[in-house]
């Protein structure tokens, strides 16, 4: 036997360089089904920019959970976060989602100046809805015979052909809900700003059938003043449904579809960005970006309002929630961190329990800014960034070099069973 590595050996070698030059792989984290109450941080889609993340939705049929960033990215998760699929690549900013309660798998998304899009298969596929204006939609909501959407000239309705204009141009609407949504439905929307000096800027609309609707300014509950962030209708009971109120000093709760409303006292006092009710009627969330401080949160009540649980988010700064429809509900969580720019997005299993932190603890504060380098669109894959990074050349030839090696291997095993067994 002559000397030097054998070919196996050759090729034992450059296998390992290759996988040693790969270097250390992250994994996804896991889901732990088994530990609710707990904050799981999940992957984070490969693209999403440098705004908080306020477009967030899960379907409540499938529980296939859609997120949309300041980057113009759409993604859609079936395994719980734990790898995203692109489904919109918009040149726009994404800035609501809404599933349809009325048709399964209908589901719209909001643009900031690209206009509405619309899937009718929960989320996967996706077209511009010929007829939305290029404004900027900031919320959306449904009621049986109609669609509709709040921008920032006003509430546009859609019919069933293209989205019109329905009233309230010279308004922001930020919060949109329907208490009511039988014919004649009941149409309640909030404004970042008043149009007329208002203490609350917060209007209703009975659906006539015609365009555009009368709005009628709402009288506010008592202490409710400055600008309308949230609304949320829930499930129904009786001959109505409860309505939730977030505004920039505080949350209040309609029993009735707004004719009477309750301060929510069991809260601490800051603005309320985001309203969510559970699988239940009388369960329900409120959460707070605290104006980008330490003041934010997320809470629940299971009761009506009578008592209040806090959920401890590893950040503090929540600027979407999203709730399954399982039992117990999946909370999907995205916040953000105002001292890096880092956007998280969180879940968490609402078994009724005291919180428990993140197994991991919560990625350290860093002064680099996400959303500047960032692996390619659609790539979740770490290796297959790691090979389009700048790292990709050198692996290319190493690769290369593990080809020829094993052509040579190939090679000298033809050539000795050629000369032991000649034709």
């Amino acid at each position: 036997m002559r000397g030097g590595a054998t070919p196996q050996g050759r090729l034992i070698a450059a296998l390992i360089s290759f996988f040693l030059a790969l270097g250390p792989v992250a994994l996804p984290p896991v889901v732990e089904a088994d530990s609710p109450d707990t904050w799981t941080l999940l992957t984070a889609p490969p693209t999403l920019g440098e705004s908080p993340i306020f477009a967030l939705a899960v379907d409540p049929a499938s529980g296939a959970v859609l997120v949309g960033t300041g980057a113009g990215a759409l993604y859609r998760s079936t395994d719980h976060g734990l790898a995203w699929t692109l489904v919109i690549h918009d040149r726009s900013s994404i800035l609501t989602i809404a599933f349809n309660p009325y048709a399964t798998g209908h589901v719209l998304a909001g643009t900031q100046s690209d206009g509405i899009w619309s899937s009718t298969d929960a989320g996967v596929h996706w077209s511009r809805d010929l007829g939305s204006p290029n404004v900027a939609v900031r919320s959306l909501g449904f009621a049986r015979s109609f669609g509709l959407a709040g921008t920032d000239h006003g509430v546009l309705i859609n019919r069933g052909s293209s989205w019109v204009g329905t009233g309230l141009e010279q308004m922001r609407v930020d919060a949109l809900a329907v208490p009511v949504a039988s014919d004649p439905a009941q149409i309640v929307v909030g404004g970042d700003f008043s149009r007329n000096g208002e203490q609350l800027p917060l209007y209703q609309a009975q659906d006539a059938g015609t365009d555009p609707l009368t709005w009628n300014l709402m009288k506010p509950p008592d202490g409710a003043t400055g600008s309308v962030a949230a609304l949320a209708a829930g499930p129904v009971k009786g001959a109505s449904r409860p309505l939730l109120l977030g505004t920039s000093t505080g949350a209040w709760l309609s029993p009735d579809s707004s004719t009477n409303w309750t301060a929510e006292a069991g809260l601490p006092g800051t603005d309320f960005n985001v309203a969510v009710f559970g699988p239940v009627w009388n369960w329900y969330y409120l959460a707070s970006d605290g104006g980008g401080s330490v003041n934010g949160g997320l809470w629940s009540s299971g009761d009506f309002g009578a008592t209040f649980k806090s959920f401890q988010p590893p950040v503090p700064t929540v600027s979407a929630v999203a709730v399954s429809s399982g039992n117990p509900p999946e909370l999907y969580v995205a916040t953000y961190r105002p001292a890096d720019h880092a956007i998280m997005l969180w879940s968490y299993q609402d078994a009724g329990g005291a919180p428990n932190p993140p197994t991991g603890g919560v990625p350290p504060v860093t002064t680099a800014v996400p959303g500047v380098v960032q692996p390619p669109i659609g790539h979740t894959n770490p290796i297959v960034a790691r090979l389009e990074g700048p790292e990709g050349p050198y692996l290319a030839v190493g690769a290369a070099g593990l080809l020829l090696i094993v052509v040579a291997l190939l090679s000298g095993v033809w050539r000795r069973r050629h000369r032991r067994h000649p034709v």
